[in-house]
């Protein structure tokens, strides 16, 4: 097959079902509650599969696999939607578009801070675009975004990381909560109202010796939690970054200490192709991760 015949094979919409599945992690997900959208999407891939004659995805239960090849193939489409974010970030207007992903929490109390900085310092004209997002890792790596922030993550070659410091997190009491005498993790754990981020709290179980707790209420994110602490009702786990959210609110802040740097080390993540061919974007992401870093060695 000739160059030509690959490409009239390998349709973009071939291309985008491969992608949308593999996000997914299966057909039902990629196309929840709609079987003719999801019977479209495997006869798509298949096509694709037959195409390029090499398996993309393994079924695996009711989910799918990708395949080393499959994970060449997402590497290469990532790299085609950089560049296509490149040409697009370079606006009529002049200005260089960037997208910076992570977790709502980190967005709010972190980086909004410092964004003004951080434009004034990278040459040109820059406007910033703030997503946020469960999986900062798995944006940046699919082409959904320029730049991550993200605990841990394994080092990998298509990938840039900077360091930016170690998220550390407490338990808030709320001085309305606070129990009589020496206040204490296990007190507060024992005799206050709780409340976490979903899916966090077995993250956190370690940082009290391993005991379960049950929470009395569930947060989607950080932000949540820390407004339910206003309320003064609840006592939370969260980053110390929260507290000058809670400045004015009289609380009592216990420290936690979690094991294991993926749960605390933060990270700024950016495709390594996507900063070699555009020294704006690479000059963005220096910047952006050397004032990160500053902003939280100075917290709390």
């Amino acid at each position: 097959m000739n160059d030509a015949e690959l490409l009239e094979q390998t349709t973009i919409a071939r291309l985008l079902a491969f992608r949308r599945v593999a996000q997914a992690g299966g057909f039902a997900l990629a196309a929840p509650d709609n079987p003719p959208l999801q019977s479209q999407l495997n006869r798509q891939v298949r096509q694709l599969e037959e195409a390029l004659k090499v398996q993309l995805i393994e079924r695996e239960g009711r989910g799918v696999v990708v395949t080393p090849a499959g994970l060449r193939l997402s590497g290469v489409l990532a790299d085609l939607i950089g560049g296509l974010q490149g040409v697009q970030a370079l606006r009529h207007d002049g200005v260089l578009e960037l997208t910076l992903t992570g977790g709502d929490s980190v967005l709010q109390w972190l980086v909004l801070p410092t964004l003004a900085q951080v434009s004034a310092a990278v040459p040109g004209s820059v406007r910033f675009k703030l997503r946020a997002s469960a999986d900062a890792l798995l944006d940046v790596t699919s082409g959904l975004s320029h730049f991550g922030l993200a605990r841990g993550g394994a080092k990998a070659p298509e990938l840039s990381f900077r360091a930016l410091g170690e998220l550390k997190y407490a338990l808030f009491v709320p001085q309305t909560l606070a129990p009589k005498g020496t206040l204490t993790v296990a007190a507060v754990l024992n005799g206050c109202p709780i409340a976490v981020v979903a899916g966090e709290a077995a993250m956190f179980s370690e940082a009290f010796g391993g005991a379960a707790f049950a929470p009395t209420l569930v947060c989607e994110t950080y932000p949540q939690a820390a407004q339910a602490v206003a309320t003064g009702a609840y006592a939370a786990i969260l980053p110390l970054i929260a507290a000058e959210t809670l400045a004015g609110i009289p609380v009592t802040r216990l420290p936690l200490k979690l094991q294991g740097a993926e749960k605390t080390e933060l990270r700024l993540v950016a495709r390594t192709r996507v900063c070699e061919s555009q020294p704006a974007v690479q000059s963005a992401f220096l910047k952006l991760a050397q004032v990160l870093k500053a902003a939280l060695a100075a917290r709390p």
